[in-house]
């Protein structure tokens, strides 16, 4: 006597894995006006510098790999100016809700563009999801003029409890560690468990160039951050 039977091939999902509409995330980059958030948006998206300023705020979609799975990231550029306009915050609270990640930028060459992204940051906290992660990222490194000294964004960013950076976007120093940094912390914040060792802690990061002679000095590991700091250039601090 014969039997029909049917075998199931049962295949085991990786702990960390994301289901296909869940892989999306969004990421609002803030900060003054020519602090350079578009030029990062684009240094993101093409891998290029492109000097021209964009006439409107960029609003850009790229897939980005982190931990194997790929993410579709959803890059929103605001000008803060655009928050502090009292008869615009309830049209603005809409780009807010579903924010998994903000990045607020300051130039290093440009002190009031720090001591306004100090000033409107406790506003924008209040209108994104408490999950949401934080980034403070100093923009334009390559400028030969400093304006904020490394050291107060490092007090500033440890105080509260926030990762920070400088960048360049037309050398495109520290872009694509920024990019792993948030994408990392989003991954833990949205879909890490107790059980997933492999996932990183919520310990800040900080990250800025390292300055170097015609030696090449050792780079330095800062002890807040897992990523080595990058050997760049040379400048002097202003005051």
């Amino acid at each position: 006597m014969s039997q029909n039977t049917e075998s199931h091939v049962l295949v085991e999902l990786p702990s960390n894995y994301i289901p296909e509409p869940s892989r999306r995330c969004k990421i609002l980059i803030a900060g003054s006006k020519k602090v350079g958030k578009s030029a990062f948006i684009e240094r993101i998206e093409s891998g290029k510098f492109n000097d021209k300023k964009a006439e409107e705020s960029l609003h850009r979609v790229i897939v980005k790999k982190i931990f194997e799975q790929k993410l579709t990231v959803e890059l929103l550029e605001k000008d803060l100016e655009e928050f502090t306009n009292g008869e615009t915050l309830g049209a603005k609270q809409q780009h807010m809700k579903d924010v998994d990640a903000l990045i607020i930028f300051y130039a290093i060459n440009d002190l009031q563009s720090f001591e306004m992204m100090k000033h409107n940051l406790p506003n924008l906290q209040r209108k994104i999801p408490p999950s949401a992660a934080i980034t403070i990222v100093g923009g334009k490194a390559d400028a030969s003029e400093i304006k904020v000294p490394w050291r107060d964004v490092d007090t500033f960013a440890e105080t509260q409890g926030f990762s920070c950076f400088e960048t360049s976007s037309k050398t495109g120093v520290n872009v694509d560690i920024i990019m792993q940094d948030i994408l990392e912390t989003v991954f833990e914040r949205r879909f890490a468990t107790e059980d997933d060792e492999e996932i990183f802690s919520d310990q800040p990061v900080y990250a800025t160039t390292v300055l170097t002679s015609n030696n090449e000095e050792p780079a330095i590991v800062n002890g807040f951050c897992w990523i080595p700091l990058i050997s760049y250039f040379r400048r002097k601090e202003t005051n």
